[in-house]
């Protein structure tokens, strides 16, 4: 594990993990970029508009279509610079026809905890319908080396299926209260797991550890906590 000024990032074998504020994560690894509902606020390396160079081989996953998860006119951007945006239908409609279809991919499981998958850039993404709003999709990712699951603003962790994110590398969740997000990452058990959507007040109280034990009875594992524009890096399980 080593943080993102670590010049020794093997982007082959490991994986970076950097915040971009609110629940925005961008996630590197081989040639691939992987971002969860980015553009909330402006990040050094994240410009927008969209990095172009970043935006080439970029996935970009939306959650739910609610302004602090879906910035419209960036993701429209970010698909001109290259980027394949896959998003819940209400995420869709905001788009309209001005991301390419080439670049947009409906991913809209048919029933709460049902879920759909797709393969794009290489990256196995499976879309789970999930709890908040009109449509709200929670994304595991599989590149191959790692299995990553984002949980967006997922209210009710109790439907999700836990056998079907096993052996997860990283998980961001947002712990909520009433969303037995405790017992969710216990049955998990995944290598990491990183807070998100925390405010700076929060992430200050968190610091100086106020934060979690005001929520809970029991702090699940050592979570990450990380400030817009810092990174984590993780391991692949089978990198020699």
């Amino acid at each position: 594990m080593k943080t993102a000024g670590d010049n020794t990032f093997n982007p082959d074998v490991e994986a970076r993990i950097s915040a971009l504020g609110n629940a925005g994560f961008l996630v590197s690894h081989g040639l691939v970029n992987i971002l969860f509902d980015p553009f909330f606020q402006d990040v050094p390396g994240i410009e927008r508009p969209a990095n172009p160079a970043l935006m080439k081989n970029a996935v970009i996953l939306i959650t739910h279509d609610h302004w602090d998860h879906l910035n419209v006119r960036a993701v429209i951007e970010a698909a001109a610079a290259g980027a394949v945006v896959l998003a819940p239908e209400p995420a869709i409609q905001k788009l309209g026809r001005r991301v390419p279809a080439e670049a947009l991919i409906r991913m809209e499981p048919d029933d709460l905890g049902a879920r759909t998958t797709t393969n794009v850039a290489g990256v196995n993404v499976t879309a789970f319908r999930t709890r908040h709003g009109q449509a709200h999709n929670s994304y595991l990712v599989e590149t191959g080396s790692f299995r990553i699951f984002d949980d967006g603003d997922n209210e009710h962790t109790d439907c999700l299926d836990p056998s079907a994110l096993q052996g997860l590398d990283a998980l961001m969740l947002c712990p909520w209260q009433g969303s037995q997000w405790v017992e969710f990452i216990e049955k998990l058990a995944p290598r990491h797991w990183f807070l998100m959507h925390m405010t700076e007040e929060e992430l200050d109280d968190h610091e100086h550890g106020r934060f979690l034990p005001d929520l809970c009875d029991r702090v699940p594992m050592d979570p990450i906590a990380l400030r817009p524009g810092r990174s984590f890096v993780i391991r692949g399980r089978n990198a020699s």
